[in-house]
């Protein structure tokens, strides 16, 4: 994900060549401004984070510009839990601002580097929900399937990348989509077992029908019990997820196969 972010900054970068490209704003403001954009160009972190702090205090037409700057700025510094705040708020507070989906998918590509996986994709779906045509839609479908996989989903990952692959299969992105989903499908079908049998286990926890050390027992008893077989296609997945949670569901308390399973009666207290 951080090069699909790098590539977002030096685009945007690009056209702020100096303090004459930013029109609109007095003078002095547009040079401090445009101070602010050589000094994040040239790697002077401080003094960047310094000029474009300022210049979103001040508001004006060009506190988007500022906000997003800042945060790229603070992300180059380590503070990813800062960067993100503010990306995740310039949409919200410049709703009409280009830079708005740009900001959505920044705060993704941070929220995936602190391995905050949940956080991304609810970023992710937020952009396509609101940006759907946007012209980076197709990068954000492909990092959403990312997102997925790397929490295990693999079958929501390959849905989202069969969705990219079926829809832009021409693009840069529909191409290493289409190379994920063949990955996933040489990888079999035991990560769609092991998410199946990890969330009914989990859910059975929460409701307190089973003890904790159930969990692995159920998920280890799944992965040694569901018939493997070649995820050949999407409706495979789809018929072992569903064939996992009614394994699963089968051998908790009160379940048909319960007692094969030796947990018949057996509930967290």
């Amino acid at each position: 994900m951080r090069s699909f972010a790098s590539a977002l900054v030096i685009g945007l970068l690009l056209t702020l060549s100096g303090p004459a490209a930013v029109a609109g704003p007095a003078d002095g403001e547009r040079a401090r401004f445009g101070a602010a954009v050589e000094a994040l160009r040239g790697g002077d972190w401080r003094e960047a984070a310094r000029g474009f702090g300022a210049a979103a205090k001040r508001g004006g037409l060009l506190a988007d510009y500022a906000q997003f700057f800042l945060a790229e700025v603070l992300a180059r510094q380590g503070d990813l839990t800062a960067a993100r705040r503010i990306a995740e708020r310039l949409p919200t507070r410049h709703p009409e601002s280009s830079l708005a989906p740009l900001a959505l998918l920044q705060a993704a590509v941070w929220a995936s580097r602190q391995s905050d996986e949940p956080g991304a994709e609810s970023l992710l779906r937020r952009f396509l929900s609101q940006f759907a045509v946007h012209t980076d839609a197709p990068g954000a479908r492909y990092l959403l399937g990312l997102s997925l996989e790397a929490q295990g989903r693999g079958l929501d990952a390959a849905r989202a990348l069969r969705e990219l692959w079926l829809t832009a299969p021409a693009s840069a992105y529909g191409e290493a989509a289409g190379d994920r989903v063949q990955a996933l499908a040489a990888a079999g079908c035991a990560p769609a077992v092991l998410n199946a049998a990890n969330e009914i286990a989990v859910g059975a926890f929460l409701a307190g029908r089973i003890r904790y050390t159930q969990i692995a027992e159920l998920i280890a008893l799944a992965l040694e019990r569901v018939p493997a077989r070649a995820l050949d296609s999407i409706e495979t997945c789809v018929d072992v997820d569903a064939e996992t949670r009614r394994f699963v569901e089968g051998r908790l308390p009160g379940g048909a196969n319960a007692t094969a399973a030796g947990m018949s009666g057996r509930t967290c207290r």
